[in-house]
């Protein structure tokens, strides 16, 4: 028997979506969205900043169903995967799916150069913080961290859309 989830990946303060994926452990498969170094796609800035803040998505089960062989239940998993995709996205949610949270009316017309700034941004902002979390002493990394988060401020402050988190969050990490 061969059972697959369709799941959603919450906001865990509104609870809206986000998110949705397909996986024979749901639970597992939401522990490992968190832990994606390389990731700096929406979706991957946004686990970030919900881990500094001490939190995780909120998971629901969109849809279970149990087959008898594994082909079978990849086969229906793709399928509603992307069902579920599209009916929350017709219900306005932006998902970070197939460059749905990019459709927004609100991001939309954001200039291409300003969302690779920002997501690159973000890459030197976390992988400054993944380096100093050794406990090194290394004002050099410290001060372009503090430079790499100006600018996703100053982005942000620009394009308020871009804010997937409150920035305020990256502070924590200074205290």
């Amino acid at each position: 028997m061969a059972q697959q989830f369709i799941y959603g990946l919450c906001e865990p303060e509104t609870d809206i979506p986000l998110y949705v994926g397909r996986s024979k452990d749901a639970i597992e498969r939401r522990r490992w969205h968190g832990i994606t170094p390389s990731d700096f796609s929406p979706k991957g800035i946004w686990n970030k900043y919900l881990k500094i803040a001490k939190l995780q998505p909120n998971l629901i089960i969109l849809e279970e169903a149990t087959f008898g062989s594994d082909a079978e239940a990849e086969t229906w998993a793709k399928q509603q995967e992307q069902v579920w995709i599209k009916r929350l996205f017709a219900e306005g949610n932006y998902l970070f799916n197939h460059g749905c949270w990019w459709k927004h009316p609100d991001r939309k017309e954001i200039p291409k150069g300003v969302r690779v700034a920002w997501e690159h941004l973000h890459a030197v902002y976390f992988r400054l913080e993944f380096w100093l979390s050794f406990d090194r002493d290394d004002t050099h990394n410290e001060i372009t961290q503090f430079i790499a988060l100006g600018g996703i401020r100053a982005l942000v402050e620009q394009y308020p859309a871009l804010e997937l988190a409150p920035i305020k969050w990256l502070d924590l990490k200074r205290r």
